[in-house]
Parts: structure tokens; C-alpha cells; sequence
């Protein structure tokens, strides 16, 4: 059987859920360009608050890698329940899933849980200040990972691009084309990351491989911390 484009077999080692999402589809494509063994899970296969349904989807794994997440920023505002029962509520579940079975995990946030008040880049180990119910929610999340789970990473990611799905890199090309001048914030700093699949790939077969490491947070947000390479750029008015 095949799924997403790599292989599914009785010898499952990798399990990513959430992949019918920008990242989950990276890391797949990853995983099948490397030959992984494994099954890439969309919510129709596993809906990450049912615990039923992520222990059947986990069963046998060597690595879990959770990418499903309730990720509108602004329809959250209107649905922090949503928010907190796929973003809190379900990271809890994964990770209470995976304690259970001795499987590492590697949990993917966001950098929604600072605030952007400080001037300087944010560090892994910087106070966690979210300002809206995003934030929120992913941070309790983040807590629920760290409290329920030893063998993990909880890796935060900004402002992701691909080809697939949507994403900022995209809505500016596509605004680019269709007029001029182009007018966007010239308030906002950020670090773009993609493409993220390799990376997520690598840092989670490290996990899986020296669970004896300190529980890690790594982060795709600034150059100062990342450990994804990537390029900081500011956006300003009358791009074209």
C-alpha cells in the first residue's frame, strides 16, 4: 500500500499526522525521497483528539511526527474552542499516546507563542508571551507535549511556504501579478522557512535515536536560533 507518497508497510517506522497540511505533505515527500518505511495520516485517517484512533495509527511506530493543527490565525479569535481542542487538546493526546508506547515524538508549534515586543530575535529559551488564541493554544499544547512526554522535540516554525497550500510567499506573488502597486505591513519581521520537510526528517530520527537527550525545543524563527537555516526578510510598502 502506498499513501502519500511513500512506503506503507507491516514495518512501519515513521508516522506523521496532520498530512494533508503544507508541512505534513513536505515531510511525506521527504520521507518517500528517502525511503522511509511509514504512514502519512490526514484527519479522515486520524483525527488527533480521538485516543483510539492515534493508538491504532501509532501502533508499531519508531517515530511520530505531529503536524495536524488548527492554524487560522485570525478565525481562532472566533473559534478558541476549535483552537484549544485540536491544538492543546490533541498534542496532549498524541503525546500521552506516544508515552504510553515508548515512542518519541516531534511536535511542530509556532512562533505565535512570543509576543514581538523585544527587538531582538526570539531564543528557544525566551519567556513565552502569546497575545492572541492561537498563541494560546499552541503554548498550551507546547505544555502538554513537555508534561505528558520525555523523548520529544517541540520544534516552532514561522511563517512556512511550499508550493503547496496557502501561504504569504504565495498571496504576495499572486497580488504581484494581478496589480501595482503592491502595498503590505512594513512593521513585521519574520523568517520564512522552506523547504522544512529534510530538516524535520533529520531532527526527529536524531530524537528517535538518543532518547536520552535533554527535552529539547528547537526553533525555524530567527537566524540567532534556528537550526533550519533560515533568511530573515522585512516587508515594505510599494513593492512590486
Amino acid at each position: 500500500m502506498r499513501q502519500a507518497g511513500f512506503i506503507i508497510g507491516s514495518k512501519t517506522k515513521l508516522v506523521i499526522l496532520g498530512a494533508q497540511g503544507q508541512v505534513g505533505r513536505a515531510v511525506a515527500a521527504q520521507a518517500g525521497r528517502r525511503r522511509i518505511a511509514g504512514g502519512a495520516l490526514g484527519r479522515a485517517e486520524c483525527d488527533i483528539t480521538d485516543r483510539a484512533a492515534v493508538a491504532r495509527a501509532v501502533a508499531g511506530s519508531g517515530l511520530v511526527v505531529n503536524c495536524a493543527a488548527y492554524t487560522s490565525v485570525d478565525q481562532a479569535e472566533a473559534e478558541v474552542e476549535t483552537a484549544y481542542r485540536i491544538n492543546a487538546v490533541g498534542a496532549e493526546t498524541v503525546a500521552t499516546v506516544c508515552a504510553e508506547a515508548g515512542i518519541p515524538l516531534l511536535h511542530l508549534s509556532t512562533d505565535y507563542v512570543f509576543d514581538g515586543a523585544s527587538p531582538l530575535p526570539a531564543r528557544e529559551d525566551d519567556p513565552a508571551r502569546p497575545v492572541n488564541a492561537h498563541g494560546r493554544s499552541k503554548l498550551a499544547g507546547e505544555i502538554a507535549v513537555r508534561e505528558r512526554l520525555q523523548s520529544h522535540i517541540v520544534l516552532r516554525t514561522s511563517w512556512v511556504f511550499s508550493a503547496d497550500g496557502q501561504n504569504f510567499v504565495k498571496t504576495m506573488l499572486r497580488l504581484a501579478h494581478a496589480r501595482a502597486p503592491l502595498q503590505v505591513v512594513d512593521d513585521q519581521i519574520g523568517g520564512p522557512v522552506s523547504p522544512i520537510g529534510a530538516p524535520i526528517i533529520s531532527a526527529g530520527r536524531r530524537r528517535s535515536a538518543a532518547t536520552s537527550l535533554p527535552m529539547p525545543c528547537l526553533q525555524a524563527v530567527t537566524p540567532r536560533c534556528s537550526r533550519l537555516r533560515p533568511w530573515i526578510i522585512r516587508h515594505r510598502r510599494g513593492v512590486h
